[in-house]
């Protein structure tokens, strides 16, 4: 049996279906699974992210079906391999020998052909394997960035990791199929796999960076460089108020070393200058869960899902930021995401910025041991499994 996964633009879809396909692998070791990526930057993207790439090239296959080369002979080459993998994939589909996993992208021509006639052999997930908080939809309303609700044709199942999923509540969808799963990277399958390789990863990048065993380090979260529509941080570039959080950091904790993970549409230019004229700043890839071994805090200036990540394994949650006047109306002037944030400080507030770190760096704040039920929906995930497998 074949498991096809069409992966999004951005890296977060691998990221909320990897779990997935690690439970279903666990049950199944003889599923084959192929991943498909639209592009090239997303290719490029996850083999940065080694815990991923890992379990993909080990346990998996993964090619590009989409983005053309600017070469001639190279396109040609391309379209026919797709063309011939598409036509693979519709056939096996047809023959009940394979079933599919999209998050969008077999809503689109020239993929949604495989879709006909398998719609119930296809299922289109949430593509955050957090699920989507109440307040974000209404921020990315803000910014203009949010996406018109689909009207399913690919599929009769949906499947969402929180019940805020707008195409799974949308009155366009209500007759199909829509099973509610506990977040992905809560289940178990992941956690065991997580927690085998994360030490070799850390071994290799504390080595990499001097970082000394039992030290900890502060975890600064990035995003764009750019000022967002939905935050109160003027236009243009935001590079002096990322170099002014890490100055912050710097005064309060300066024998702990800070690790930037940059997320795929961070500037990277932009980052390695700021970082060069930073003290004990170092960029890193390695996956928020393996960071959160060797985490005294995580800090943002937007927020990021992969807060979470963090916030699940006892790390404190820091948000420095400022919301625009709508979006405080929004949150009531603290997070997108308020309850995996446990200190939200505006930005320009940097003594209350620097008595949060220091209580941390200094032990004075009590460890954190969250009292969190990780609570699976059982009957749910047993369903996804019969249905996937």
């Amino acid at each position: 049996m074949y498991l096809y996964v069409f992966l999004g633009k951005k890296l977060i879809s691998v990221d909320a279906i990897l779990p997935v396909v690690i439970s279903l692998k666990n049950n199944r070791p003889t599923l084959k699974v192929r991943f498909f990526v639209p592009d090239k930057k997303t290719f490029d993207d996850i083999q940065k992210n080694l815990v991923l790439s890992e379990y993909i090239h080990s346990q998996c296959k993964i090619m590009r079906l989409g983005g053309l080369s600017n070469k001639p002979l190279d396109s040609v080459c391309q379209r026919f391999v797709w063309i011939f993998s598409l036509l693979f994939i519709f056939i096996t589909l047809s023959f009940k020998l394979a079933k599919a996993i999209h998050f969008g992208s077999l809503e689109e021509w020239p993929r949604r052909f495989v879709t006909f006639g398998n719609r119930k052999r296809i299922f289109f997930f949430e593509n955050n394997g957090w699920g989507t908080g109440e307040l974000e939809d209404q921020i990315d309303a803000i910014a203009r960035t949010l996406p018109p609700v689909r009207v399913v044709r690919s599929s009769q199942t949906l499947v969402s990791f929180s019940h805020n999923w707008r195409v799974a509540r949308s009155p366009e969808n209500i007759d199909l199929d829509h099973y509610t799963v506990s977040p992905s990277k809560l289940w178990p399958s992941w956690r065991d796999y997580l927690s085998g390789v994360t030490p070799k990863y850390l071994q290799a990048e504390c080595e990499r960076l001097g970082i000394q065993k039992n030290e900890k380090v502060i975890v600064f979260i990035l995003g764009t460089l750019d000022a967002l529509p939905s935050f109160g941080m003027g236009n243009g570039p935001i590079d002096n108020i990322v170099i002014n959080t890490l100055r912050t950091l710097n005064q309060v904790a300066p024998n702990t070393k800070i690790l930037l993970k940059p997320h795929p549409i961070t500037q990277m230019e932009r980052l390695e200058k700021i970082v060069s004229k930073s003290k004990n700043a170092y960029v890193t890839y390695l996956h928020p869960g393996v960071l959160s071994d060797i985490a005294l805090l995580a800090v943002c200036n937007y927020y990021s899902t992969a807060l979470i990540d963090l916030w699940f394994n006892n790390v404190p949650t820091v948000e420095y930021s400022k919301y625009s006047a709508e979006g405080k109306k929004i949150t009531s002037g603290g997070s997108m995401r308020p309850e995996y944030i446990d200190h939200f400080v505006e930005l320009g507030q940097k003594t209350e910025l620097a008595k949060v770190i220091a209580g941390y760096v200094n032990s004075t704040f009590p460890s954190v041991r969250r009292n969190v039920a990780l609570k699976l929906l059982k009957d749910e995930k047993e369903k996804i499994h019969q249905l996937l497998s």
